[in-house]
């Protein structure tokens, strides 16, 4: 599969629900507004989605799937799940007890890591920030791909965030940008279209050869 095949899979990836709960504490977010009910899937029925899933590529999601409340039960019956999945997380739950477990699914692709916790859009920005950068060097030390998933948005300084996934040290495998085309878009602190070609050539500046998947969200 060339590389525009595979960001045409990890475009239109299946989502799939695990949680509703999330202690990022995200303003935007609406897993962070209590407004939500604290509803999960049963670790049964996370499994019976995935092994009757005919999609190429299924992205295990929340809310904050490393809080479901039954996380570490799934993680040990994934390595059943021979479908292809990513994992989307904010990165702000330590991940160093669950790599073991995701080693061993023939399934697993990586990791998506957010990075709103990384902000100011965060009111625990300081302490997600010191645990984000810990799961990135595990990922590392563990050979585990991942991701950066991105939204351009006037209260979130993408350039600071992706300093901080640079001093880490590990590339990632692909970033995730998501482009906004009215509201929050229009009041980007440049026009949309020179923030955005300022900030995809600050990217490729820095990690060569990488991949950007862009996703125009309408509203």
């Amino acid at each position: 599969m060339n590389r525009s095949e595979q960001s045409a899979v990890r475009l239109t990836a299946q989502p799939l629900l695990i949680t509703t709960r999330c202690s990022g504490g995200c303003a935007p977010c609406p897993f962070a507004s209590g407004r939500l009910p604290q509803k999960y899937m049963t670790c049964a029925d996370v499994l019976n989605h995935l092994k009757a899933s005919t999609a190429p590529l299924v992205v295990i999601t929340g809310g904050e799937p490393f809080e479901h409340p039954h996380v570490e039960e799934i993680l040990t019956e994934l390595a059943q799940v021979s479908t292809p999945f990513r994992i989307a997380t904010g990165g702000h739950i330590a991940l160093s007890d669950s790599i073991a477990r995701l080693h061993r699914s023939k399934g697993f692709q990586g990791i998506s890591l957010g990075t709103d916790v990384l902000s100011d859009l965060s009111e625990h920005c300081r302490e997600h920030t010191l645990t984000w950068k810990r799961n990135i060097r595990i990922l590392e030390k563990n050979k585990i791909r991942y991701s950066l998933s991105l939204t351009l948005n006037p209260d979130f300084n993408a350039f600071d965030v992706l300093q901080t996934a640079l001093n880490c040290g590990a590339q990632p495998e692909f970033i995730y940008l998501r482009i906004p085309v009215t509201g929050a878009s229009s009041r980007l602190p440049h026009s949309r279209s020179a923030y955005h070609s300022t900030l995809v050539d600050f990217i490729r500046r820095r990690w060569k050869n990488i991949e950007i998947i862009e996703d125009i969200l309408a509203s």
